[in-house]
């Protein structure tokens, strides 16, 4: 949640009351949700090659940005390579936006996206009993040993429905667009001024 209250896109969702009757909504969403964010991740990798390369197509700089290992990582030589290029070619508005959605907006979806992708499908029994039901339901919840998004008596610090992970998913889609926007106005730049140098 942001200082002012407000929640954010990336904030998770509550736990639930109930989960999901069928848990193959849940594999289902999952499933979407990884697939919009490996889309968002290319978008990524196609901006940090024409970063450096320009308008030309680049394999050598989208293979060295999938070379690194974690997402994180990705985001600092993605800042760093925007960095030299806007050095050159300054556009303070793009700039900074790029710059907050890397400290920001992409990096809090980061740790939504590993929920779901090291997540368990399971059956959710918290609260349950708080309702009085006896209906089996399912959410996606944190492994069992992962002491970081559990607390000491096993309540979980997420757990997901296939509707919050779909959200999820939608915003993932999102993210694309901006990336895209940039690594097209770069290469609109460097074909209307062939031999340009970055």
């Amino acid at each position: 949640m942001s200082v002012d209250g407000e929640p954010k896109p990336w904030d998770p969702h509550p736990l639930p009351v109930m989960g999901d009757s069928d848990p193959a909504s849940i594999f289902t969403a999952v499933g979407r949700a990884l697939t919009e964010w490996n889309s968002f991740e290319s978008h990524l990798s196609l901006l940090f090659a024409h970063f450096i390369a320009l308008d030309a197509e680049s394999i050598a700089a989208k293979r060295a940005f999938g070379a690194v290992r974690t997402f994180e990582a990705r985001l600092d030589m993605l800042r760093a390579v925007a960095e030299a290029y806007f050095a050159h070619f300054p556009n303070d508005t793009i700039s900074r936006r790029l710059y907050n959605l890397v400290k920001t907006e992409w990096r809090n979806f980061g740790a939504r996206r590993n929920e779901i992708a090291h997540g368990l499908v399971q059956p959710w029994l918290w609260r349950v009993e708080a309702i009085g039901s006896d209906k089996t339901t399912y959410c996606l919840v944190p492994m069992y040993f992962d002491f970081k998004k559990t607390d000491l008596s096993n309540r979980p610090k997420y757990a997901y429905t296939s509707e919050a992970i779909l959200s999820y998913a939608q915003a993932f889609a999102d993210l694309r667009s901006f990336p895209l926007e940039i690594a097209t106005a770069i290469i609109v730049r460097g074909r209307a001024n062939p031999g340009m140098q970055g």
